[in-house]
């Protein structure tokens, strides 16, 4: 130990280590208030740690109005200019900057800047949240509040985020298991993907001004039953677009109220079949209808045995 700061009783403030600086003018280079520099070069020690500096706050009784292992904090007053025109820099309270070389090999640790970890020692409470994004006060929200709560920037030229949120994680015996959801809204919905294959909303309604695209994507030729059929299509609204050179598409075993547009999105026409045990506009499924391709259908079925298709922006009996 190079600094050691000891200090035993009771007082109204008290400072393990001080530094300060006040720079009122001139033409200083940077100024750090206080800078921690740990390098190593060599050896072989498995269970050495590196910490550039460390910070731990114990408390064992009392009362305190807050606690922190670390505090930062800017205050930028006055008219002056912070920042030389590069969109690609920072006015934060917390910096952090990780460049690990990509010949260094990462076994089973994570490669991230900042990380906030909650452990579970004995009697170790509910925690909020491992990472909190708080406005304190009373801020305008239109002229002094913040953007988003959580925001990420690519300031890369040559490469792109994979995700912009990524919620799983999984190796060996972890994974992400989210015990209620795993997304929250303002209003207290949900959307969950506890079952794999299946995003659940629970009882939310899905209010949107376009569509619910399903496609059905392989090329498809022929007449009759011998069509492409949507069987995936289970939901309320569908939207298929048909693959090149698609001459038809039949519908999939009908459920009372089912919604689905159907367009062909090429230069000819195409036909909507219904199975054989289901009547399509009152005839059985062996005509279909054909569809201008550059209109599209819409078929709603009006029970477990029929449907009732309108060729979209015109009126058929």
């Amino acid at each position: 130990t190079h600094l050691t700061t000891n200090f035993a009783g009771a007082d109204t403030w008290v400072k393990g280590l001080d530094a300060r600086i006040e720079v009122t003018g001139g033409t200083q280079g940077n100024v750090q208030g206080v800078y921690s520099s740990v390098t190593k070069s060599g050896g072989v020690a498995t269970s050495q740690e590196l910490w550039g500096a460390s910070n731990v706050v114990t408390l064992t009784g009392g009362t305190l109005s807050a606690a922190y292992g670390t505090v930062g904090e800017i205050n930028a007053t006055g008219t002056g200019t912070v920042g030389t025109g590069p969109v690609n820099t920072f006015l934060s309270a917390g910096y952090f900057h990780s460049a690990v070389a990509a010949t260094m090999t990462i076994n089973g640790i994570q490669d991230v800047p900042l990380v906030g970890i909650i452990e579970s020692p004995t009697g170790r409470r509910k925690a909020d949240a491992a990472v909190g994004a708080v406005l304190a006060g009373a801020i305008s929200q239109s002229t002094a509040g913040a953007g988003a709560a959580f925001k990420a920037y690519d300031f890369n030229t040559e490469a792109n985020f994979d995700y912009g949120l990524d919620l799983y994680y999984s190796s060996g015996s972890y994974s992400n298991v989210f015990g209620t959801a795993d997304i929250r809204l303002q209003n207290g919905e949900i959307i969950t993907n506890t079952t794999n294959g299946t995003i659940s909303f629970g009882a939310a309604n899905l209010a949107t001004t376009g569509l619910i695209v399903k496609s059905v994507t392989a090329a498809v030729t022929g007449t009759g039953t011998n069509q492409a059929t949507a069987t995936a299509l289970v939901a309320d609204l569908n939207y298929i677009t048909a693959g090149a050179n698609t001459t038809g598409v039949k519908l999939p075993a009908a459920v009372a109220g089912m919604d689905i547009t159907v367009v062909n999105g090429q230069a000819d026409t195409m036909h909507i079949y219904s199975t054989a045990a289901e009547t399509l506009n009152g005839t059985a499924g062996s005509t279909g209808l054909t569809i201008d391709a550059s209109l599209g259908t819409r078929c709603i079925a009006i029970s477990t045995s029929a449907w009732i298709c309108n060729k979209i922006g015109a009126v058929e009996d």
